[in-house]
């Protein structure tokens, strides 16, 4: 992509300056990375740095006025996309829970009723690295119904979008006057480009790492990958509760492998398990 056109909202700016730029900022809250796979990584452009501003905070709006359009269902054996494998899941309800009828607020156990629980309702209790898969599901949900406005209890309200990279080289942020829409009309494309059958990628949690992704110490990478494509998540606690405050993925896939030799060596993916402090030592007599 030349440099000179950041007009597309749809197409996402980068450069080899702006990331390493970028990468000095977050050194301090970096951690591991390892392959997503050898076609998710950056394109190395040279140009003027333009480092991302501090995230102001985020009023609540009301939601865009725009009409719905959920991707078609596929009847019979015929092949589905990543989106039309969730289509068929409820965009509002959740799951149900046992409570008290509305006019009964004490009961016993017989007496209580299945109430419909909303995804919003759910994300309240989204917690690290439990309910990951769960709050991926929630944005794939979303994004094959066309639910633009349940990206703000998914996502955090400082949430950017950018390539499948955890360096996070030309990180935009997600809601700016559209309320996110430029950045759900790409996830929407890919999901679509994607099969159904599309690999999800979660590492396994070591016990003495579980502590540090449920408090928020570290943050916990996550992502669907087929080939050179994917979409690439990054999940994070905010304000105690689970939610995804990056997401990485293709607008369209580069003809070529691209070459992130500026970028340097990727970090692993897993979150590394930190050895305990060493004991101190005992004073000389």
């Amino acid at each position: 992509m030349h440099p000179g056109k950041r007009g597309n909202a749809a197409r996402l700016p980068i450069c080899a300056h702006e990331s390493k730029s970028r990468a000095m900022l977050d050194n301090s809250r970096r951690r591991g990375f390892e392959g997503l796979a050898t076609g998710l990584v950056t394109i190395a452009l040279a140009c003027e740095p333009n480092l991302r501003p501090e995230m102001p905070d985020v009023e609540p709006v009301e939601p865009v006025e725009r009409s719905r359009e959920p991707v078609a269902v596929v009847e019979g054996e015929a092949s589905r996309n990543l989106l039309q494998g969730y289509i068929e899941r409820d965009p509002d309800v959740a799951g149900r829970r046992k409570a008290c009828p509305p006019a009964q607020p004490l009961c016993d156990e017989q007496e209580k009723i299945n109430v419909p629980v909303t995804w919003e309702e759910e994300s309240q209790s989204w917690r690290l690295p439990y309910q990951a898969k769960r709050i991926v599901a929630a944005l794939m949900i979303a994004a094959a119904h066309d639910r633009l406005d349940s990206l703000r209890f998914i996502l955090t309200p400082d949430a950017q979008w950018g390539w499948p990279d955890p360096r996070r080289p030309g990180a935009r942020p997600v809601f700016t006057g559209d309320q996110g829409e430029a950045f759900f009309k790409v996830l929407r494309k890919v999901g679509q480009r994607l099969p159904e059958k599309t690999k999800w990628t979660s590492h396994p949690v070591p016990p003495g790492v579980q502590m540090l992704l449920s408090t928020g110490a570290e943050p916990m990478w996550t992502y669907y990958s087929e080939g050179p494509d994917g979409i690439l998540m990054r999940l994070v606690v905010y304000g105690g509760k689970a939610r995804i405050d990056y997401v990485g993925l293709f607008d369209e896939l580069p003809a070529e492998r691209p070459n992130a030799d500026a970028y340097g060596p990727p970090p692993p993916m897993k979150t590394p398990l930190r050895p305990p402090p060493a004991p101190s030592a005992k004073p000389q007599p």
